[in-house]
């Protein structure tokens, strides 16, 4: 396991952890009944997720997220003490951060909720190489923590997020600027109409570069003022969530990864390289990865 004790964080990730229910597909149960099934599988994720994807990789990696003060905190200790995570911790909640996820092999649904007045106590972040914001929302509550990154020489990114108010404010000035956003093709098409409006339109003026995510079908984006593109490997899918912070995470990796070695990163082979990472992980059930062979093997 990575010792952090006078090492840098090379990508630090920011954002709550959730507690995660899989609520099992077609469970609809009337008022005033019972439906019991097989099983109600509980897991961690959120922003976590991308932390340990980039963990997994072999990236120096810390997680920033809100205390609760509940019993899920433990378990996102174990969970960063386990995959050689850094946790770093702030003030606490008021309410954990819980989410029910209704998924199958094609798509995934959330009721999500959390004490998001928390990340006015966030305090300033530490050095990194990297700093990846788990979404949109935490992108507007962490402004000005954002901006100090950047002045610091940080780069800096996000994952758009399933907010159709934060969406509907995208590109009217009301959000930090970024040096890479992530979209999948639904928040793509519901900001600009469709992705190659998007690939147009939001590149320079939301973030540096733009990639959207396209499920089985890779991605595609505008990296360094260039178009790149790539397909996903085909796979059985178990559970779609956490394919974007995988790709997320893997896709900042790798750019890290090229620093190490001194050179500069190819975009097309970084991004082929996360469509890889992100159908390993729709693979398992939910996004935080535990064991690296699930987004290292060949």
């Amino acid at each position: 396991m990575r010792n952090f004790e006078g090492d840098s964080i090379e990508l630090l990730v920011v954002g709550p952890a959730f507690l995660e229910a899989f609520v099992p597909s077609g469970v609809t149960p009337l008022p005033g009944t019972e439906q019991y099934v097989p099983s109600i599988p509980i897991g961690l994720g959120g922003a976590l997720n991308a932390a340990s994807v980039a963990a997994a990789l072999g990236i120096s990696t810390g997680f920033m997220y809100p205390r609760t003060s509940w019993v899920v905190d433990g378990a996102i200790e174990e969970c960063c003490r386990r995959t050689g995570i850094r946790a770093i911790p702030w003030g606490s909640a008021s309410e954990p951060f819980v989410t029910l996820v209704w998924t199958d092999a094609r798509d995934r649904a959330f009721i999500s909720s959390g004490d998001w007045d928390s990340f006015d106590r966030c305090p300033a972040f530490p050095p990194a190489r990297w700093v990846h914001v788990g979404g949109l929302i935490e992108c507007r509550l962490l402004e000005s923590r954002i901006a100090e990154a950047a002045a610091a020489g940080c780069r800096t990114s996000s994952c758009a997020g399933w907010n159709l108010p934060i969406l509907d404010s995208l590109g009217a000035g009301q959000l930090p600027f970024l040096d890479v956003l992530f979209m999948n093709q639904a928040e793509a098409e519901q900001v600009s109409g469709g992705v190659e409006d998007a690939l147009r339109l939001l590149p320079g003026q939301v973030a540096r570069d733009v990639v959207v995510t396209l499920g089985s079908e890779g991605a595609v984006g505008v990296v360094g003022g260039r178009r790149v593109a790539a397909s996903a490997p085909a796979v059985e899918t178990v559970d779609p969530t956490g394919a974007g912070d995988a790709f997320a995470a893997a896709f900042a990796s790798g750019f890290i990864i090229a620093e190490r070695q001194g050179v500069a990163g190819n975009p097309e082979e970084i991004v082929a390289g996360a469509c890889r990472v992100a159908s390993r992980v729709v693979g398992i059930r939910g996004g935080v990865v535990i064991d690296p062979v699930q987004v290292t093997s060949r």
